[in-house]
Formats: structure tokens, C-alpha cells, sequence
């Protein structure tokens, strides 16, 4: 674990404040982007009813591609579903369509991943609405493809505590076929639990919890072969401390976890300094990066304001030490985050996530290092301009495509889920 000092903090800002002007100066070649999927539940949607992407993505040596997100009805019951397609991304197909049974009124897929078996799982929440008489709590959900998408069953119905809310995030699997989801869990105290469960087979009661740390949340989690399992979150803030940005590390296939980054910034002057992990992955060097954002305050003259900015952590030390690669705002004064990152098609990593304009209306961004490393944005999209858009997951098929997965608003304001990746360069 780190330790965390003043003086270090002090240096750290500075050092990243500096790395991310050095990186403007340098561009990529211009790159044209797709939209390979622009969907809503609904055909002819009423106003206020979206669909849109989550986080999970995942894709198969046999060249099927799944996207995980969520479609809403005109009674606003919201469907869990997965999307299928090939490499060509020309035709989807619905994989799985989970709708709830009452008091359910929303599920949701928030990951998806394989294990090294070659099954399929989506983990997302049920929701339940609080009603004068009771209050379920959202509930951990897992469910399981054997067959490459074309039927699933449900595997895994978890809650710490009853009537208290869980919520399941990333999903991977390892080298010896077991299968691990991140996120967390409150307790019957409603304390949150980061949480890795995990399964030598995947199937419903084999479940159990690989790393329970309390006062603090999961979001993400990746394996990466020869290195080990890296899960993301942050912890919790006291009265003294912000929310931390925390990356744990499992070398034996998740039987003991520990803290490899831990950088929770003190409470300055009434501020709270939050920083968050949200994404991990592993790139062809063996090097680890980690996403998210990190709040750290900033004072010119008598004024005083605490940003969001966009971060990303490198490790090329299987997660012994860290150092910053990327910090971004896209505006000033603006709240930027990364949400995802993968491993691309050349074997480097690109991060998505979104960026707020002087208007504050989010724009999907993809970022990706140039020959020299430095970080330069390659997709800025809005589906409609002054409308929302943000990215959320991406990954690289077996062609080599690098997809991303998110969420744009149309000219009405309602939401669509969308895909988008570079366009095919002409022969």
C-alpha cells in the first residue's frame, strides 16, 4: 500500500497538473468514427423513455460480440438485455431480454464476461420501489450463457442482508475457469461492503465472497494472465478523508486480496478531495491501468472549487508501484471522468468515459495514447448537439475492432443506447 503524506500528494498533483499540459502539445492523426449501433426498446418511444448502454461489453474467439444495457418499456418497466452481433456489427439481435416479476419493476446489466470455459455472464441489479408497507432493496443479479447467447438462466440472486441493496459491477473470469464479479453490498447496518463474489463453475449456490472489505465499493474488475486479478473501487470518506481511489490485487486466483493503490486525499478547508477507480485492464507489455476520477481542489485568489478531472494510473510493474499517464478536463472548471479501458487491437489501451462543456452537457469521450504515449482524445460525440452523450465500456472483438458502449440523448432529450467505432479505412 502507499503511503499517503502531504508533501507526497503535493508532488503528485503537481507532477500530474504538468503531465497533462505536456500532452496537449502533442495530436493523433484525425480518426473517423461510426455509430454501428443506435437502439431503443421502444420503436416509436414515448417521451422520457430510453434505452442505453452499460458498462459490459465482451466478445469470443468465434467472433460474437454482447453489449449489456437497459430498455425501457412505455409502462417504464425497465428490461436487462443483451445485444449480439458479429465482427461486422451490421445486424444485432437481442441475446437476452430479462423482464422482472413484481415487487421488480427494473432489472438492469451493468458487466459482462467469460470464463475460461467459454461461458457467458451478465451482472446487473433488480430494483424494487419502496412502498409505505416495505422496501426490498435492489438485489445482486447473475445470469448465464452456456450456449454462446442463445438461452441464459439465472445463477445468482445475492443480498448481504435482507432488504438491503447490492450492486454487482464487473465481471471476469481467470485462467483456471473460475468466474468473479465485482461491486458491492450494504449490510443489515447499512454499512457498503466492497465485494468480490466468486464461482468455480458458475452455477447458482456455488457462489461465495472472494474479498469483503467494509466501508468501501467495487466497480471494476479484470484478469490479467500471468499477472492476476486487479479489482477497483474506492473507499468511503470520514470526517477527515475523502472517498480513495483503491485498486486490490489477487495473485492466487482470489483466495487473499490486497491493496496495491490507495490514494485518499485529506478534507481541506470544508472540501472533500474525492478519487475514484472505475475500470481496469491489462495491455500487451503486461503494464495495468486503471481509470476513474479524481476531485482535488483548486484556489485562485479567495475563491475555492474541488473539479472532477479524468485520471488514469499506470503500473508496468504487475502493480508494485504506480504512476499517473492521463489527467483531462475537457472544460475547465468542468466534471471529466473515465469509466472504462481496454486493450486494443495493436496491443495498447484506450479509455472512454465522459466530459462536461461550459454548458455542462456531457460528451462521450474516447481517449488513447499517441507513439509517445500521450493521451489525446480520438471520439468527441453527441447523438444530438446540446444533448448528452457518455461512454461507458469498450473492448476489441476478434477482428481487432475496438468497440464502444454508451449512451447518447437525441434532439427529444430521450436517451439511446448507442455503439460506435472507427470507421473501416478505405482500401
Amino acid at each position: 500500500m502507499n503511503t499517503n503524506t502531504a508533501t507526497r500528494l503535493a508532488k503528485w498533483l503537481a507532477s500530474i497538473m504538468a503531465l497533462a499540459a505536456l500532452g496537449g502539445s502533442n495530436s493523433l492523426p484525425a480518426q473517423t468514427w461510426e455509430t454501428v449501433l443506435n437502439y431503443q426498446y421502444v420503436s416509436d418511444p414515448f417521451p422520457g423513455y430510453s434505452s442505453g448502454g452499460g458498462w459490459g461489453l465482451a466478445t469470443d474467439a468465434l467472433g460474437n460480440v454482447f453489449v449489456g444495457g437497459t430498455g425501457f418499456e412505455a409502462s417504464n418497466v425497465g428490461h436487462g438485455l443483451v445485444l449480439k452481433t458479429d465482427t461486422t456489427a451490421t445486424t444485432w439481435y437481442v441475446s437476452d431480454d430479462f423482464n422482472p416479476t413484481p415487487p421488480y419493476t427494473i432489472s438492469d446489466v451493468r458487466g459482462i464476461g467469460f470464463d475460461s470455459n467459454g461461458n457467458l455472464y451478465r451482472s446487473g441489479q433488480l430494483w424494487a420501489p419502496c412502498t409505505k408497507s416495505s422496501c426490498p432493496g435492489f438485489v445482486w443479479h447473475v445470469r448465464k450463457s452456456t450456449d454462446n447467447g442463445a438461452s441464459w438462466s439465472t445463477v445468482e440472486s445475492f443480498q448481504y442482508a435482507p432488504a438491503k441493496s447490492a450492486d454487482p459491477r464487473g465481471v471476469a473470469g481467470d485462467s483456471s475457469g473460475n468466474i468473479f464479479v465485482c461491486g458491492d453490498a450494504n449490510d443489515a447496518n447499512g454499512v457498503n461492503h466492497w465485494l468480490v463474489r466468486k464461482s468455480a463453475t458458475g452455477e447458482s449456490g456455488t457462489w461465495s465472497n472472494s474479498d469483503d472489505l467494509s466501508g468501501a465499493v467495487g466497480r471494476g474488475i479484470a484478469y490479467v494472465p500471468g499477472i492476476g486479478l486487479f479489482a477497483v473501487g474506492f473507499t468511503e470518506r470520514s470526517k477527515t478523508m475523502s472517498n480513495g481511489w483503491m485498486v486490490r490485487r489477487s495473485v492466487d486466483g482470489g483466495a487473499t486480496w490486497s491493496t496495491v493503490d490507495l490514494y485518499q486525499l485529506p478534507k481541506q478547508s470544508g472540501w472533500y478531495q474525492d478519487a475514484n477507480a472505475l475500470g481496469v485492464t491489462g495491455d500487451a507489455q503486461g503494464n495495468i491501468y486503471v481509470v476513474g476520477g479524481i476531485k482535488s481542489l483548486v484556489t485562485s485568489g479567495r475563491s475555492s472549487s474541488a473539479v472532477a478531472q479524468w485520471l488514469i494510473r499506470r503500473s508496468t510493474d504487475g502493480g508494485a508501484h504506480w504512476t499517473t499517464v492521463d489527467m483531462f478536463a475537457y472544460t475547465a472548471g468542468q466534471e471529466s471522468s473515465a469509466w472504462g479501458i481496454s486493450k486494443d487491437g495493436a496491443g495498447s489501451v484506450a479509455a472512454v468515459g465522459r466530459g462536461h462543456d461550459s454548458q455542462g452537457i456531457t460528451h462521450w469521450i474516447v481517449r488513447r495514447p499517441d507513439a509517445l504515449g500521450f493521451w489525446q482524445t480520438v471520439d468527441d460525440y453527441q447523438l444530438a448537439l446540446e444533448k448528452g452523450a457518455s461512454a461507458g465500456g469498450v473492448l476489441t472483438d476478434a477482428a481487432g475492432n475496438l468497440l464502444v458502449n454508451g449512451v447518447a440523448a437525441d434532439a427529444s432529450g430521450v436517451e439511446h443506447w448507442s455503439v460506435r467505432r472507427p470507421a473501416a479505412t478505405a482500401p
